[in-house]
């Protein structure tokens, strides 16, 4: 019972992004300044909630993830080692080190993963209610279809300036610059698919083939890569206007 009540409050921090993203319609902003915006009052609110829901448990959330984080690589490790796991030594060799790696790797690129978690967030809300707010307005969508969304151009200048710190720096510097790598590389990745699905509509793809692309461009991690360079690339080459003189 407690927890589907944390379940359902947390989902009530979703209203301020609801609300956030409704006046930056009716403002006619566009996709990127509503994204802009959804981000930075989601996390707002998110950390509200995790705050005051640390101080009423009497524990530190961010802490106890990492905690829990943890536990779930030891438990890993001790299934590798176990007869139950029925591999191999070199098998479990090569596994225990890619989980210790992680071990060392996931805590110190957390705050990353949880920013990109709140980027991925309102990015699906806002697909979702352009979505639906076209069915009810006579397919006249709040932010224009989702293939026309484009970043700010200058925006490019921050990946670039992540790989190259993170290739020169040390110590913290270097995780701070790999946080900002995750969060353009989604945002690009995002864009990366805006490009995708402008090309094949306009090389009128057949809804099949174009559903078997989505799901192998997606799940495959070489996908997702080429997604996101695709996305950066429509800065300086715009595949989409070029696509739409043809």
């Amino acid at each position: 019972m407690v927890q589907r009540l944390e379940i359902f409050l947390f989902s009530l921090t979703l209203i301020p992004l609801g609300y956030s993203l409704f006046k930056s319609a009716a403002n006619g902003e566009s996709a990127a300044v509503s994204g802009g915006k959804g981000v930075i009052v989601l996390s707002l609110t998110w950390i509200f909630f995790w705050g005051v829901y640390g101080a009423v448990a009497g524990i530190n959330p961010y802490s106890y993830l990492l905690k829990v984080l943890d536990l779930g690589f030891q438990q890993s490790l001790e299934f590798y080692a176990s007869k139950e796991a029925d591999l191999s030594q070199e098998t479990v060799y090569a596994l225990q080190q890619v989980t210790n790696g992680m071990r060392k790797t996931i805590p110190n690129l957390l705050p990353g993963l949880l920013a990109s978690a709140v980027v991925i967030t309102v990015w699906i809300n806002m697909v979702f209610s352009n979505t639906l707010m076209a069915r009810f307005h006579n397919g006249v969508f709040p932010w224009g279809k989702y293939l026309t969304w484009k970043l700010p151009e200058h925006l490019v200048w921050v990946p670039i300036a992540a790989i190259t710190i993170i290739l020169i720096g040390q110590g913290y510097l270097q995780y701070v610059c790999g946080w900002m790598l995750l969060l353009s590389g989604l945002l690009y990745f995002f864009q990366g698919l805006a490009v995708c699905i402008t090309l094949l509509e306009r090389w009128n793809v057949p809804v099949f083939i174009r559903v078997v692309l989505y799901s192998f461009l997606i799940i495959q991690s070489y996908g997702v890569i080429i997604l996101t360079f695709l996305g950066i690339g429509d800065v300086w080459f715009n595949f989409r206007q070029k696509t739409e003189e043809q």
